[in-house]
């Protein structure tokens, strides 16, 4: 245990000045008018008895009193406990990479509820999330934030239960042009949406769409094969869920899945243990760690000195009134 405030122990020698103040006066005041066979008076044994537990509840007031003194000073000095952390990080990435088209509206609730059961089964990795359309946006960027990582999730998830009513709508955000669901371009800035790229991160990206392409005017610049490519050049394993949504039924995923496959990640079809079989394959794969510099922390502890004083105060109150000091 140490003292944040330790010199405020000092204060124990103008204490101790009066205490001795105090004696000394006692000492040499004077003893009043000497009284004829006043030892008769004393030799009487309930005179001695009276005597003597006078003479015992003042020293055990003063010393009641010395205690609550250095209680009280001690906890005025702010105790604390000074705990050294010893953290390291995994260098792990993950990109949620969502498709906010118009037909997976319903579908990125249930969507979105699996990307949060994946964020309560990952450890020390970043998370970020980026969603797409004829556009993309970047809802957050990557970070170890979890608390945020979930509330923005939550907020997507209520925009989209509520037709963009409530909470965060991307569909008006991700759309910037003619066609919509471009899987290519959407996978492709995600593949982009990472940084530190000087350092040797595991990296994946966590996509979800029902590859329901809509490129009339020819504006996708990546086809969702070349957008693989650009992942496996940068050692980026794509993880693809293949959503079938009421207005993409009977659209072919085995683009996404070889687009997927490529990259050295994997092709699932949406169930109720789809994330935790996810969260395995990312954790799968070896991450190296990173030591941070050691963090110390400070915890109060305060309690067992003021705990004592307020013992020992109402204790010596009380021998001190049976004294009659």
């Amino acid at each position: 245990m140490d003292l944040m405030w330790p010199h405020l122990l000092l204060l124990a020698l103008p204490c101790l000045a009066l205490v001795a103040a105090a004696w000394f006066l006692a000492r040499h005041r004077p003893r009043g008018q000497p009284v004829a066979h006043g030892w008769r008076l004393t030799a009487l044994p309930g005179y001695r008895r009276a005597l003597r537990r006078s003479l015992l509840a003042g020293a055990a007031a003063l010393a009641a009193l010395g205690l609550t003194t250095a209680a009280t000073l001690l906890g005025l000095s702010r105790p604390v406990a000074v705990e050294t952390v010893e953290e390291s990080q995994e260098r792990r990435d993950v990109l949620l990479c969502l498709d906010a088209s118009g037909s997976m509206v319903e579908a990125n609730v249930g969507i979105i509820d699996a990307y949060l059961e994946m964020l309560d089964r990952f450890e020390g990795a970043r998370i970020g999330l980026m969603m797409f359309n004829s556009t993309s946006v970047m809802a957050f960027p990557l970070t170890d934030d979890y608390e945020m990582a979930r509330e923005l999730l939550d907020e997507a998830r209520l925009g989209f239960a509520s037709y963009g009513y409530r909470g965060t709508h991307y569909f008006t955000a991700t759309t910037g042009g003619e066609g919509g669901s471009l899987v290519g371009d959407g996978l492709a800035s995600c593949v982009r949406g990472f940084d530190r790229a000087e350092e040797d991160r595991s990296r994946s990206i966590v996509l979800a769409t029902d590859n329901d392409i809509h490129d009339i005017a020819n504006e996708q610049i990546f086809t969702v094969p070349e957008a693989a490519r650009m992942a496996a050049a940068q050692d980026i394993h794509v993880y693809a869920l293949g959503v079938e949504t009421f207005y993409a039924r009977g659209v072919s995923m085995a683009d996404l899945q070889e687009a997927a496959e490529l990259t050295g990640g994997e092709f699932f079809e949406p169930d109720a243990g789809t994330p935790e079989r996810v969260v395995e394959r990312i954790q799968a794969r070896e991450a190296g760690r990173v030591d941070a510099p050691p963090r110390q922390t400070v915890h109060d502890r305060p309690g067992l000195a003021l705990g004592i004083a307020a013992f020992a105060l109402p204790v010596a109150l009380v021998l001190l009134w049976r004294a009659r000091l």
